[in-house]
């Protein structure tokens, strides 16, 4: 008995970090076995958590989960071998015991706070979508009103000499145009009460210039609630990334959901190249979705498109050559991929192509009001 008191004396953070793991695992499974359960901890308690830890970081302009992953391995190697200590034997089993408790807490967060946000009840119930009924003539329909929406915006939007778009404003101004659009499409309809209202700052990373490589353009890190950009990718991807990437902050866990939340937010600015933005990765989505099943139709629906589309595309394929290394970009869509059917996405990467199923549901719904 005096052993285990002794344990829990010394080790109090580790046990605290186990019992909270314990809980986060009944919350996990609890939440796959009900979507009313995960319903309620996504839009409560786990709301609040996602709230406070992007409010606390936005105070910050850099990324404390990039600093965080960029340290760990020195920090880790520092904190076991050469932290003061009388006795080297205990210094260790100490120090080892909390950087196992820390994990535990970053897993907890993870099982208790972001992942029964994937087993929440879909968006396109939310809304009231049928995407279960979307035909290939419905995503050609969307394909064409979205090439005439990026037409009416052409005269706005300006390129350089190689036909690529240019963002007429700073990144920071970017983040504020974003929130008010996530601000306004809550307050347009109560239908959106299921994403959270709240401001956030998300973060340019300092290794962006190597992102391209992984074709990851964001990522959100849960254990922070931070919103992480590549600032390297072409400028029409960077307002519907951060859009993206701010879905997951207010609790939309699957990609095409996360996708549609950033289209319709890009519609709600006031601002023509967040929207141009928002319409182009839609339209990249639908034209693919074309593609698939009729190559004649999708060349006949790309040669149709706008002009500063089609060199927008051109300029974008030159920067995907530029940046190409499988090597990379393969092991890093194989994490993504199997991370992604671990939480029920069954299609993995290719989830985030589904999107062209919720935005054609969405198009079509419209048209017949």
């Amino acid at each position: 008995m005096k052993n285990k008191s002794t344990f829990y004396t010394r080790n109090r953070f580790f046990c605290g970090a186990f019992a909270y793991l314990l809980v986060s695992v009944v919350i996990y499974v609890a939440s796959r076995a009900s979507s009313n359960f995960a319903d309620f901890i996504s839009e409560y308690p786990s709301s609040w958590v996602r709230l406070v830890l992007a409010g606390f970081t936005s105070i910050f302009p850099f990324s404390l989960a990039e600093g965080f992953l960029l340290l760990l391995i020195p920090l880790c190697i520092l904190f076991l071998f050469f932290a003061p200590d009388e006795d080297e034997g205990k210094r260790m089993t100490r120090n080892s015991y909390i950087m196992l408790g820390i994990l535990f807490l970053i897993v907890s967060t993870y099982l208790s706070v972001f992942a029964p946000c994937y087993f929440r009840k879909p968006v396109d119930e939310e809304l009231g979508l049928d995407r279960k009924s979307v035909t290939k003539d419905d995503v050609y329909n969307a394909a064409v009103f979205v090439s005439e929406e990026i037409e009416k915006l052409e005269e706005e939007i300006v390129s350089d000499n190689t036909g690529k778009t240019l963002m007429p404003y700073s990144y920071s101004e970017l983040v504020y145009k974003l929130n008010l659009a996530y601000d306004s499409l809550c307050d347009s309809d109560e239908k959106y009460d299921f994403l959270g209202d709240f401001y956030s700052y998300p973060k340019p990373l300092i290794i962006s210039k190597l992102m391209p490589y992984t074709r990851i353009s964001g990522f959100y890190t849960f254990f922070t609630g931070e919103a992480n950009i590549s600032t390297a990718y072409p400028d029409f991807m960077i307002p519907y990334t951060i859009a993206h990437e701010m879905a997951h902050q207010r609790g939309i866990a699957r990609e095409d959901e996360a996708n549609f939340i950033a289209f319709l937010v890009c519609m709600e600015s006031n601002d023509s190249y967040i929207r141009y933005s928002g319409y182009t990765e839609l339209l990249n989505y639908l034209l693919d979705a074309v593609y698939t099943t009729d190559k004649n139709l999708y060349e006949e629906t790309f040669y149709n498109a706008p002009k500063v589309y089609r060199e927008e595309y051109s300029a974008y394929i030159d920067f995907i050559r530029s940046t190409r290394m499988d090597s990379v970009s393969n092991v890093t869509g194989t994490i993504n991929d199997t991370m992604l059917q671990s939480q029920g996405q069954s299609a993995g990467t290719e989830s985030y192509n589904l999107v062209t199923e919720l935005a054609s549901a969405y198009f079509k719904s419209e048209l017949e009001k």
